[in-house]
């Protein structure tokens, strides 16, 4: 087991994943509008997303994800009222990752989040697929290229979500508390301001 250091670009945020020494998350680029909008939200675009508009993010139970220090600076924002909540560090406007809910097992770290010197390929291993590339800004080249969500993916996620929830590593979740409330009250966004950061 190992443990790879996260933190907030500033360094007001710190904390830790727990890994095998084999990577068991799941690492891939995102292509999709909302990861676009909510990268453009941050005002950190050009930091977040690759130049055809994709975010790397590694998928790992909320069970693994340990905030050391800082958790009063996390902050949470919607795309819409039933949107994944998004979580950023307030101080520097660092993206940390995505949830879907107290009760689904699962946080998707975005890349800017991970302090692994000399790279993430080395830590986590490369890129496994781009997803959602129908709304890329350019031509998305490589393996285990998809337009939308392929079906193999989204089996293996709902096994995975199963056999982590019945194993237990749905807790602790560091964005959600014993109620199940998230731990900041989430900014869920109009469609005038959506509108807006999906058009940078």
């Amino acid at each position: 087991m190992k443990n790879i250091k996260v933190g907030c670009e500033c360094g007001a945020v710190q904390g830790k994943i727990a890994e095998s020494d084999k990577p068991k998350g799941r690492r891939l680029a995102c292509y999709c509008q909302d990861c676009q909008t909510f990268a453009h939200y941050l005002g950190k675009g050009e930091s977040i997303l690759d130049p055809e508009g994709g975010t790397d993010i590694y998928q790992v139970a909320p069970s693994q994800l340990t905030i050391q220090q800082g958790t009063e600076k996390l902050r949470c924002v919607r795309l819409s009222p039933k949107g994944l909540f998004r979580w950023y560090a307030e101080c520097c406007n660092t993206p940390i990752g995505n949830t879907v809910s107290a009760s689904i097992p699962f946080v998707g770290i975005v890349h800017n989040f991970f302090q692994t010197p000399p790279s993430l390929d080395q830590t986590l291993g490369p890129v496994s697929m781009s997803i959602q590339t129908k709304t890329a800004k350019n031509k998305v080249s490589g393996e285990n290229v998809y337009e939308t969500m392929p079906p193999t993916l989204m089996i293996k996620t709902i096994g995975k979500l199963i056999y982590r929830s019945v194993t237990g590593q749905g807790k602790p979740n560091p964005f959600f508390n014993d109620k199940s409330d998230p731990i900041a009250a989430p900014m869920i966004l109009t469609k005038e301001q959506r509108h807006k950061f999906s058009n940078q």
